[in-house]
C-alpha cells in the first residue's frame, strides 16, 4: 500500500500541536529508498500519524485479514498504538483501538495487525489507520512497507 519512495501523500499528523515537525521521508528504510520519519520533539510524550491508504473496499476486494508494517526508532525505545476508524469524521464514526502496543527499538520490527485485533470495526467502512508513537522526546520513528495481509505470499519480508 505504501513504501514511501513516491513521497508521503495519504499520510498526515493528527492533532493540533503546532510544535510537532512536519512529516518527512528518511533514507534509512527497511526496503527501497525511503521510509516515513515522524519526529517527537523534546518534552513531548506522543505523536500520531494517520493514513488513508487502508480502505474498506481494498480489505473486502482482497479478502485481507490485516495489515503489516515495519517500525523502528532511530535511537532509543518507545511504543506504538494503532487505531482503525470507519466512517472517520462523520456522525457514524467507529473508532477501534488495537490491544497490542509493540515496543519499538533501533531495529526494524515487523508488526502484523490482524483486523480481528480491532474490536467491532465494520471493515467495509474502514477509511483511516492511525499510529500513535509514545515515548519521551526527543525521538524519531520510522515507518516502512505498509501492506495488506492475506492468504497470498508476502513479497517483502
Amino acid at each position: 500500500l505504501d513504501g514511501f519512495e513516491e513521497g508521503i501523500e495519504g499520510w498526515r499528523l493528527v492533532g493540533e500541536d503546532a510544535t510537532l515537525p512536519a512529516l518527512q521521508t528518511d533514507s534509512i528504510s527497511k526496503n527501497g529508498l525511503a521510509a516515513l520519519r515522524v519526529t517527537l520533539p523534546p518534552n513531548k510524550r506522543s505523536a500520531t500519524v494517520a493514513t488513508t491508504r487502508v480502505r474498506g473496499w481494498q480489505i473486502l476486494q482482497q479478502t485481507a485479514s490485516g495489515v503489516r508494517l515495519w517500525l523502528r526508532t532511530k535511537k532509543g525505545t518507545a511504543k506504538a498504538r494503532f487505531t482503525l476508524l470507519a466512517d472517520a469524521y462523520t456522525t457514524s464514526q467507529v473508532v477501534s483501538v488495537c490491544g497490542t502496543e509493540p515496543e519499538l527499538t533501533e531495529r526494524w520490527q515487523r508488526v502484523d495487525l490482524a483486523f480481528s485485533m480491532f474490536p467491532k470495526v465494520p471493515l467495509a467502512n474502514v477509511d483511516l489507520l492511525t499510529i500513535e508513537f509514545i515515548g519521551q522526546g526527543p525521538l524519531e520513528f520510522l515507518v516502512d512497507d505498509l501492506q495488506l495481509l492475506g492468504r497470498w505470499r508476502m513479497e517483502l519480508e
